[in-house]
């Protein structure tokens, strides 16, 4: 008898020109998240050998189907090249402009299914979902404001100088406030505003702001009083320090406290610190560090002797480690590889602590040296294996689009 081949899991199986023949060459299929056929086909189904199935959808008989990867934003011209009504399939979010004409909408589309998010237009919704259609997923409406940003809207003064009074905005993404700003600016210049995602304003502008919000809009972060925001990675060396733009300071992202700061220049320079994303700092700063910030709320490592940081992608060799003046803290946010030449022994010897964040590819022989010093392990830390296992060409792995 000929082997059938066999497939682990598919997102999308489309059955649509599927026949009797073109299934009897099939093993068994995993779990199915949607199964898309035709009246013609729907027969099929039943003799699919799968395990659940967790979608099907009948799609029109002789449509053509556009598939997509990734954002899709239907704006204004985005029909302009179809030239006969199509079906839209897309593996990702889905962005309507309000400025779309719904007759477009009704001669060109001739339905979709989302397998993301919809973020449409109040105005187009009900012409858009009047389509057959399957959204697995979140279902956003916002209100067709005069402004339309997408992604993310810095809020600061020249924005709002630009603005009419009792201006109008909607934001499909999130939206900003660095600085903190003049209430009264605020006040004159934003009559409504609607952020689907999250607003971050600081505190002194929070009532203000909370107070335009339209209905439905994202949650609000706030950044305390009298906190100098910084969004990028920072690193604290004794230069750094020495011209802070302010004495508190509210980071989204890493912090990096140089070897070598001393505690006192450290204590003068900093009042408060808030880190939102992973602080890095030599042991004998913690005590300082302690008074000036929430370390029960803070992503910490507080490491000995030399750091290994690994913040990008990397290949860790010998040479690196020989040239240690002590055993170092390994911290990894990126992808590290270890060259397999490192013995087990040179790692224990040269490593005092892992902390690992990212990921890390070892050798088998490597990763016991590895593990035994481990402290943060949040990553991944990969061995290669230990023989190859001949391949069976009757087997698949799992599949995103599968059409038979």
């Amino acid at each position: 008898m000929e082997n059938k081949k066999s497939i682990g899991n598919v997102n999308i199986l489309h059955l649509a020109n599927a026949t009797e023949e073109t299934l009897a060459g099939m093993g068994t299929i995993g779990n199915i998240n949607v199964v898309f056929f035709t009246p013609e086909t729907a027969r099929l189904i039943p003799l699919l050998k799968s395990g659940n199935i967790n979608q099907t959808f009948q799609l029109p008989a002789g449509i053509k189907i556009i598939q997509n990867m990734g954002q899709v934003r239907i704006a204004r011209d985005y029909f302009t090249h179809w030239s006969a009504q199509n079906f839209l399939v897309t593996m990702g979010q889905v962005i309507v402009d309000p400025e779309v004409p719904p007759e477009e909408i009704t001669t060109n589309l001739a339905g979709f299914v989302i397998m993301g998010q919809l973020i449409c237009p109040e105005s187009l919704f009900g012409v858009f979902t009047s389509k057959p259609n399957l959204i697995m997923g979140q279902t956003i409406t916002y209100p067709a404001f005069k402004h339309i940003h997408h992604d993310q809207l810095t809020l600061d003064e020249d924005y709002l100088s630009s603005l009419n009074d009792q201006s109008e905005i909607a934001v499909i993404g999130s939206l900003c406030a660095p600085k903190v700003l003049p209430n009264g600016l605020l006040e004159q210049k934003i009559g409504k505003i609607y952020v689907n995602g999250t607003v971050e304003c600081h505190a002194e502008n929070a009532q203000v702001i909370r107070s335009r919000l339209f209905k439905g809009s994202g949650s609000v972060k706030i950044i305390p009083a009298g906190f100098e925001l910084i969004e990028k990675p920072l690193t604290l060396d004794a230069e750094t320090l020495g011209y802070l733009p302010s004495p508190n300071l509210f980071c989204k992202d890493q912090v990096t406290i140089a070897a070598g700061v001393d505690p006192a220049v450290l204590d003068h320079a900093l009042s408060r610190l808030v880190v939102k994303g992973l602080l890095i700092s030599p042991a004998s700063l913690k005590p300082v560090l302690a008074r000036k910030m929430d370390l029960f709320d803070t992503q910490a490592v507080f490491y000995e002797g030399e750091l290994l940081l690994v913040a990008d992608q990397q290949t860790l060799y010998e040479a690196r480690l020989s040239a240690l003046k002590s055993r170092a803290a390994l911290v990894v946010t990126g992808e590290l590889t270890i060259d397999p030449g490192i013995t087990a022994a040179v790692l224990s010897s040269k490593i005092n602590s892992v902390h690992n964040f990212g990921m890390i590819q070892c050798t088998p022989e490597q990763r016991p040296a590895l593990e035994s010093c481990l402290v943060h392990n949040e990553g991944q830390i990969k061995s290669e294996p230990e023989g190859e296992e001949e391949a069976d060409e009757n087997q698949m792995g799992n599949v995103n689009y599968l059409v038979l």
